[in-house]
């Protein structure tokens, strides 16, 4: 457990310094998230703004970390925009450790629904479907690696997944077992 985990732990026993921290830190996940999404599509702020209705100004405001304005409407809005579902839900204040120390880039990153790869694992590549596999999101499907131009060796089917995989140089995959 990190230190800034600790710390958090502990001062979260402080009722008011819990409701503080967990409001300001909601605002903040929630427009660096969109941020985030945003970028990923490759949106614009004026192009994003087009599609919920309002203007590149109105964006920014939602991507500040100190906006609090929030509404379901409009979470609900750039959530259809960038193709993502809205999840609401009121957790305990104990969850907000790791979910702060765990925070990056990465974690707020979401497939849009076209690519999602629950729904559409035809649509993965074999690093994708690899990674899913293994955080368990595609149990039971099976992948497959380009050995050579010819022929494909299959890497796993649910419990079988090899715990690493590599890209080589002229872009076929390869598998270590491990």
């Amino acid at each position: 457990m990190s230190d800034l985990n600790k710390t958090l732990r502990h001062s979260f026993r402080d009722p008011e310094y819990a409701d503080l921290y967990s409001e300001s830190f909601l605002d903040m996940f929630l427009a660096t998230q969109i941020k985030v999404l945003r970028e990923q599509r490759g949106l614009s702020q004026s192009e994003l703004g087009t599609l919920i209705g309002t203007t590149q100004g109105g964006v920014s405001r939602i991507e500040d970390a100190n906006y609090s304005g929030w509404s379901v409407k409009t979470l609900k809005k750039i959530a259809r925009a960038l193709r993502v579902r809205l999840r609401i839900s009121m957790e305990e204040f104990g969850t907000l450790p790791d979910q702060v120390v765990g925070m990056n880039k990465a974690s707020l990153m979401r497939a849009a629904h076209e690519n999602d790869a629950v729904l559409f694992p035809e649509k993965l590549s074999v690093e994708s479907k690899v990674r899913n596999i293994s955080e368990g999101r595609l149990e039971g499907k099976q992948i497959y690696a380009a050995v050579d131009d010819d022929r494909s060796q299959q890497l796993g089917s649910g419990g079988e997944l090899p715990t690493q995989y590599a890209v080589n140089t002229d872009n076929r995959f390869g598998a270590m077992y491990g």
